[in-house]
Formats: C-alpha cells, structure tokens, sequence
C-alpha cells in the first residue's frame, strides 16, 4: 500500500510530513518507493560536483537518512551541506585567528 500525498491547507503532507512545496513531498515519495534504487537524471547533478565512493559508519547513515527525509531531501544532499557548512566554519575561524595563531597552526598542519 502507498501512502498518498495529501492538501492540507497551504502545505503538503506525506508519510506524516509536511512540506512547503508538492514537489517536495513527490520526491520523497519517490525515493521512498524505489528504495535506494532511485534512478538519477541530470537535474541530480549540479555544475562542480564530484561523485566519490567512501565507507561511512552505518549509525551516521541511518540519521542522515531519517533527518532528510524529514526536511524532504536526500541524505546525500544533506551530507554534502553539513560539510560544506563545516568546511566554511572552519574557514572563518582561520581568518578569525590571529597572526601568530595561524603560524602555529599551519606548522602543525605540515609537521
């Protein structure tokens, strides 16, 4: 049995979620349905993306997994955002450190 996405004022709700947009709540149905199986097309990809093989602790996955589905996106999506946010947080606080404070963290970087 599928569940079906339903009207609800002026939001949409699947599998006890709601979404903003239709088209939201028609994707995770989607990739509810087929499972990891979910075939890509190219609306997928966005220009400067690299696909990569890694091993990632099942537990990590699995709340990937449940986060995103909640805010209805993939987990993947949802990765590469919290290491790109990561990435930029780091970043600013390199700029945010002093001179003599980033000396000494660029010599522990190449020791």
């Amino acid at each position: 049995m599928t569940t079906a996405i339903k009207k609800i004022g002026d939001k949409w709700e699947y599998d006890g979620i709601i979404f903003d947009k239709k088209s939201d709540a028609e994707k995770v149905k989607k990739t509810t349905e087929a499972g990891s199986k979910t075939a890509l097309d190219e609306s997928d990809f966005e220009g400067g993306k690299q696909r990569i093989s890694m091993w990632v602790d099942e537990a990590i996955v699995k709340e990937f997994k449940i986060l995103a589905h909640k805010r209805g996106s993939k987990y993947q999506t949802l990765m590469n955002e919290v290491l790109k946010e990561y990435v930029g947080a780091r970043e600013r606080r390199l700029i945010d450190l002093k001179e003599s404070e980033f000396k000494e963290y660029i010599k522990q970087l190449v020791r």
